[in-house]
């Protein structure tokens, strides 16, 4: 009994619910159209959040702050953003115009990153596959007695 009953269950691993690209993506294209190219993010400049929350301030945007940072989340995360982040691409200002080169040390970042969040999918991918089936066996014993 002295062993078992120090024991916890380990808690279940959190994950960061992401707003859903497409709606980031049509957030930012709404509010700074020059950011959106045939549905695509474009490389968005360094302080981009800050640079937004002055703008939304100035022009009084309906868009929270909290929601601004969900869409950047979603965005800069995203595979085809980190993509396109190889060197010499252009960073974009909040109206289009060209600011800043993706320099070798971004482009490698961006590489790293890739893998980072095919990782953090594959892992909340299991999770939910080995959540699933506790619940499918669960259900199978309920209804057996």
């Amino acid at each position: 009994m002295g062993q078992q009953a120090g024991k916890q269950k380990a808690a279940p691993p959190t994950f960061i619910n992401i707003t859903p690209l497409a709606d980031a993506v049509a957030v930012i294209q709404h509010c700074w159209p020059a950011l959106v190219v045939d549905g695509v993010p474009q490389l968005l400049p360094i302080h981009a959040r800050e640079m937004m929350a002055a703008d939304i301030r100035a022009r009084g945007l309906d868009i929270s702050m909290k929601k601004l940072k969900r869409c950047l989340s979603a965005i800069t995360r995203s595979e085809i953003y980190l993509q396109s982040m190889v060197e010499g691409a252009w960073r974009l200002s909040l109206a289009g115009e060209p600011v800043a080169q993706i320099s070798e040390r971004e482009a490698d970042y961006a590489v790293k990153r890739i893998e980072q969040e095919r990782g953090r999918k594959q892992r909340r991918q299991a999770y939910a596959e080995k959540q699933a089936a506790a619940a499918l066996a669960g259900t199978g014993r309920q209804s057996s007695g």
